[in-house]
């Protein structure tokens, strides 16, 4: 293993978060935010204002997915967050009061972690680990070279070294294959060293694309 977490401490976490995180279909109108000295608080309602939940913190990806779907440039909500954040609940509560259509906020731990629309295909980090784990596992030879799961994605890269082949004069090339899946809803990233692997990507699951290089 190369770097991140060995493969049994990423499912053990990726199992805790499956238990832990709560997904809500919300209108806007039912959101507040409140500034806290530098800390920003999301308070989720129902229709009579009773609080359904505590009050959630909100991830850096969460206050830029807030941000993008108000229409707040991102340098302003930015600047707000940082010297003016009283403003900046001013202005994220003015505009959701203008917002009835439904979203999805997606929480953990207390915290508000992706503000999403309701159209999102949920496909969570535990369903892909139990697809495709027992497959690679099943493969001989397989090596997991790293496994991290991180606040924007879970991310598996396995090599065999069974399958490789010579593509010039002493540049041998191994098959591998890399899975990356995001609950929160971002993009696909793909690694540039190939230089000594070949990788199957396969990310962007909740949009159903792939992208595959050889």
């Amino acid at each position: 293993m190369k770097s991140g977490v060995s493969l049994q401490q990423m499912l053990t976490e990726v199992k805790r978060q499956s238990e832990s995180k709560e997904d809500y279909l919300i209108a806007p109108n039912r959101l507040r935010m409140e500034s806290y000295g530098k800390e920003m608080f999301l308070h989720l309602s129902d229709d009579s204002g009773t609080e359904l939940i505590e009050p959630m913190t909100i991830t850096g990806i969460a206050h830029r997915q807030i941000g993008t779907h108000l229409r707040i440039p991102a340098a302003y909500y930015d600047r707000m967050r940082e010297e003016r954040p009283d403003l900046l609940a001013y202005n994220a509560n003015t505009w959701f009061k203008q917002e009835s259509s439904q979203r999805m906020l997606r929480t953990l731990d207390g915290s508000a972690r992706a503000y999403l629309s309701n159209r999102y295909r949920r496909i969570d980090n535990i369903d892909i680990a139990g697809v495709t784990l027992p497959i690679l596992g099943g493969l001989p030879d397989i090596r997991f070279e790293s496994c991290q799961i991180t606040e924007s994605r879970m991310y598996i890269k396995t090599v065999n070294p069974r399958l490789q082949a010579e593509v010039s004069p002493g540049d041998i090339v191994q098959a591998g294959v890399i899975i990356s899946n995001s609950e929160v809803g971002l993009e696909a990233r793909h690694s540039s060293s190939l230089n000594r692997c070949l990788y199957l990507y396969v990310e962007d699951i909740q949009e159903g694309r792939g992208v595959f290089q050889g």
